[in-house]
C-alpha cells in the first residue's frame, strides 16, 4: 500500500501533513488536559462535579488512545524493511 500511496503524494508531503496532524493533536489534548486539571471542584450552580481523578482518567485515556493511532498510522506509512534470507 505504501508503494501506491507513494505514487500519488511524495513521501515528504505525507510525512509533512503526518507531523502537522500530529501537533494539532498534541495541542488539543494538552488543552483537554489543562482544563480538566484546572476545573473548579463545583460547578456554578452548586452541584457537586466528578471527582478529580475521574476526570482526569477521562481526558488522559483518549489522549493515550490517539497517541496509540498515531504510532499505527506512522508504521502504516512507514513499514519496516523486510529482509530475505536466502539459503
Amino acid at each position: 500500500m505504501h508503494r501506491q500511496l507513494s505514487r500519488i503524494i511524495p513521501t515528504f508531503l505525507s510525512d509533512a501533513i503526518f507531523w502537522l496532524a500530529a501537533a494539532c493533536c498534541a495541542l488539543s489534548q494538552a488543552a483537554i488536559i489543562r482544563s480538566a486539571l484546572r476545573a473548579r471542584a463545583q460547578r456554578p450552580d452548586g452541584s457537586a462535579s466528578p471527582s478529580r481523578p475521574i476526570e482526569v482518567a477521562w481526558t488522559v485515556v483518549p489522549a493515550l488512545m490517539l497517541a496509540l493511532v498515531l504510532v499505527l498510522t506512522w508504521r502504516a506509512l512507514h513499514p519496516a524493511s523486510t529482509f530475505m534470507i536466502i539459503p
